[in-house]
């Protein structure tokens, strides 16, 4: 078929080796599967490519985050579109053909990503400035403002155009911010109602510590929360987004310090301290 080679598999793993097997056999032999893996970790490596034949791991030596880690693989590939796909998630059956169906049909469309099926993920693309969201069951394709990247299908003639992903953000907006971006330069992007996918919220990455992924996630939501806006919108829309759920989180922090809640106090904390991070001009440096 056509889409196996028109279409190369990108994914950025880190810490990865307790679901990376599932999400390669998931998309099966066919593909040609690059792997970035933000660390030097050479026998995930070695046993990768030595179990696949179809995939090659490129070691980043450290942790890039999304956006770097994901722009190397973007270099590489020579295709006409980059199935972009977190380690966590699994499109079901006839998905990604029908993503592709989508880009062939219309070059004028950046990015098609599916409904995900986890009811807890399952509306997770919008429009700005507005907030609204909604999907009917039977409506195949929906032009939308952004996405969210659990599996994301690009142009990469698109892409490269506009200047791969904003290697400032670190973790949380990246995505969103090369669709509206996309949008900017008169492009569409398409959340596809037909196609389906399930993703396994958060489970990417094994973490030594569950509560200080957690953290690393909030601080880093904060800060690219704040640089994603400032970069794309005007004072208005500024003000009423992030700098409002700015102010929210410190009024919930003096009640979580009233009702003892640590867990609670600490979230917000998090939060606080990557937006303002953000706010000084300092780099997404948590890690």
């Amino acid at each position: 078929m056509s889409l196996y080679r028109d279409i190369t598999i990108i994914i950025v793993a880190y810490k990865s080796e307790g679901i990376i097997n599932e999400t390669i056999e998931n998309i099966g032999k066919n593909y040609k599967i690059l792997i970035a893996e933000n660390s030097g970790n050479i026998d995930f490596k070695k046993k990768i490519e030595k179990k696949y034949e179809n995939c090659t791991v490129y070691l980043t030596g450290d942790n890039l985050g999304v956006s770097k880690a994901v722009n190397i693989l973007l270099k590489k590939v020579e295709t006409k579109f980059s199935l972009f796909i977190t380690p966590d998630a699994f499109p079901k059956d006839g998905c990604i053909n029908l993503l592709y169906k989508e880009l062939i049909a219309n070059d004028e469309v950046a990015i098609a990503s599916p409904r995900n099926i986890n009811e807890k993920l399952k509306n997770l693309f919008g429009y700005y400035p507005t907030k609204n969201f909604f999907h009917k069951d039977d409506i195949q394709s929906i032009p939308v403002d952004w996405v969210v990247g659990g599996v994301m299908l690009l142009n990469n003639y698109v892409i490269k155009k506009i200047g791969f992903f904003d290697e400032n953000f670190f973790l949380d907006y990246e995505e969103i911010d090369l669709c509206i971006r996309a949008r900017k330069n008169n492009y569409k992007i398409l959340f596809c109602n037909h196609a389906k996918t399930v993703n396994l919220d958060h489970q990417s990455s094994k973490f030594e510590s569950i509560i200080e992924a957690h953290k690393t996630r909030i601080w880093h939501h904060g800060w690219s929360m704040h640089y994603f806006h400032k970069k794309h919108f005007n004072l208005r829309e500024y003000v009423k987004v992030p700098l409002s759920m700015f102010f929210l989180a410190n009024l919930k922090i003096i009640y979580h310090l009233i009702c003892f809640n640590k867990i609670k106090l600490n979230n917000y904390f998090y939060f606080i301290s990557g937006y303002v991070s953000s706010i000084l001009g300092k780099n997404s440096y948590l890690r």
